[in-house]
């Protein structure tokens, strides 16, 4: 093997240059992972905190949930027999889930339901027919004698029904019925049920656990408030060519004319400007007083600086901070100097009619279902007043079983009001 020999170019480099252009190998690293295990100390003062909160939420989930529910169980079976109390006892008890809830439809009126049967005698009884037309009439009369704004307009509470147009719709199908699934806890077995539940009940759960009541009517009073807080700010400052309202305009100036009296005695305000060639106030009270018998470097004694609390000299009344505006005394601008209360309040009170409006609208629990074999009775009714008339529109259910309507499912809304002499509304 021949020996090694540098080229001839590689020697003729110096031996730093070289090294320069090598780049070193750095030296490989060795990483250790160790696994560490933290684990917190154990504190008694811990432990305690919670053995107390856990025995006050229960003392406090006993005294409102079970305690009365214990006495109303109590008071329910006070007048209840042995037989019935051991029925009660094999009850089983059933703990509803929300949002389990589904709407049945039930099939339609056989000919041979009592229901169906009923509704041929009512379709073949005119004397009955006529009776509960009359009947849903006189509803309509007494519900529009309690609404204080209709017997106003129309002249008095003397208001009588002069004419009524009504259909009676005898109904193929029964109402659906909601049902809700939970846990039924029997003395022997607990299992998964299903029960029948009043539409009603269901739309109090949802308004209870779906507050979209309470967030839609807290988003109309805001945008009420900003709405008119803004209309307010553009006619204060002219940029408006709405007329502006009274009342913020009149607080508006009562509150720049107290600015303007209490600005001169605000503590630390600016003092009053004298005309040239005048003394300053001190300097003239002071001329008034005569010349002082004391050095003005000699400082007062404490004693002669403080006025004992019983003291009723005139030199011992200081000014009242606190004091009204046409008082002795100074006092400091309160917020209501600085802005316009008497249209604030207004404000206020559109925003909150516009909240209960809307809380009302969507708080409000819908008709519940009507009873098995109810006939709807709906049509028009005409009041006649001492200074107008007007048109009702009515819609109620009639419940064969009891003979009468069935309460709270009566509807009747105003669909015309007309005087009998009229005005224009512009001269």
């Amino acid at each position: 093997m021949p020996p090694f020999r540098p080229t001839p170019r590689l020697a003729a480099w110096p031996l730093p240059e070289i090294f320069s252009h090598v780049r070193p190998q750095q030296q490989p690293q060795v990483v250790r992972v160790q696994r560490v295990r933290l684990r917190s100390a154990f504190r008694l003062r811990n432990l305690a905190i919670g053995l107390g909160v856990s025995f006050l939420a229960f003392n406090v989930y006993d005294a409102v949930v079970m305690a009365p529910l214990a006495r109303a169980t109590e008071k329910a079976a006070q007048g209840l027999s042995r037989d019935e109390l051991d029925k009660m006892d094999d009850t089983p008890i059933f703990i509803a889930f929300p949002f389990t809830e589904r709407l049945v439809e039930k099939p339609p009126y056989a000919g041979t339901d009592p229901e169906w049967a009923k509704f041929v005698e009512v379709a073949h009884d005119k004397a009955l027919q006529q009776a509960i037309k009359d009947n849903l009439a006189g509803i309509c009369l007494e519900a529009a004698v309690k609404t204080p704004w209709l017997v106003q307009k129309m002249g008095g509470s003397n208001i009588k029904v002069s004419s009524w147009w009504m259909y009676i719709n005898y109904p193929y199908h029964p109402s659906p019925e909601m049902r809700i699934r939970g846990l039924e806890i029997g003395p022997e077995t607990i299992s998964w049920a299903e029960k029948k539940v009043e539409n009603s009940t269901v739309q109090r759960h949802h308004r209870i656990l779906q507050p979209t009541a309470l967030a839609v009517s807290m988003w109309h009073f805001s945008w009420a408030l900003f709405k008119q807080n803004i209309q307010d700010a553009t006619r204060i400052f002219g940029f408006s060519d709405k007329p502006s309202d009274p009342a913020a305009q009149l607080a508006m100036q009562q509150a720049a004319e107290r600015m303007a009296k209490q600005k001169s005695s605000w503590p630390g305000g600016p003092a009053p400007v004298s005309p040239p060639g005048s003394m300053p106030p001190a300097a003239s009270r002071q001329a008034q007083a005569g010349p002082m018998t004391d050095s003005p470097n000699k400082p007062t004694p404490l004693s002669a600086r403080i006025k004992p609390s019983g003291s009723t000299t005139p030199e011992s009344k200081q000014p009242s901070i606190g004091c009204d505006e046409d008082g002795e005394g100074k006092r400091f601008p309160k917020p209501q100097d600085l802005y316009p209360y008497d249209s604030f309040r207004d404000s206020i009170k559109g925003a909150w009619g516009k909240f209960f409006d809307s809380w009302k609208r969507r708080w409000s629990i819908g008709w519940d279902f009507a009873p098995d074999g109810a006939i709807v009775v709906s049509g028009l009714v005409e009041l006649k007043g001492r200074k107008g008339f007007a048109t009702i529109e009515c819609l109620g259910l009639w419940d064969p079983k009891t003979k009468d309507y069935v309460p709270g499912m009566v509807y009747s809304k105003l669909k015309i009001f007309s005087l009998y002499q009229q005005r224009p509304l512009r001269s």
